[in-house]
């Protein structure tokens, strides 16, 4: 039931749409703007936030992860950038202490 409910609400918040399976709604150059300004604003926030946690493992993290996506970026390995880019914002995220 929970989980029914979580669909219910994210499907009547337009982050879910429903035809013959449940997906995600296409975003037009509307909405893609929206996200960025909303996606700025959080990911701001949270390097100012982790800032304040910096410690050595963590800027050894970033870096060798941003030197993999270099590597993945300059022989096309889109796949390879785009797991690492998710790993490279949620470790980011991780070192803001914040749970949300």
């Amino acid at each position: 039931m929970p989980v029914r409910e979580a669909i219910s609400r994210l499907m009547a918040l337009g982050a879910l749409v429903s035809g013959r399976s449940i997906g995600v709604p296409r975003l037009g150059a509307i909405e893609l703007v929206d996200l960025r300004r909303v996606r700025h604003e959080v990911e701001t926030a949270a390097v100012l936030w982790a800032v304040e946690n910096v410690d050595g493992d963590f800027l050894k993290k970033l870096s060798e992860l941003l030197a993999t996506m270099e590597k993945a970026e300059a022989v096309s390995l889109v796949e390879e950038f785009i797991h690492e880019n998710y790993v490279f914002h949620f470790t980011i995220y991780q070192q803001t202490n914040s749970p949300l």
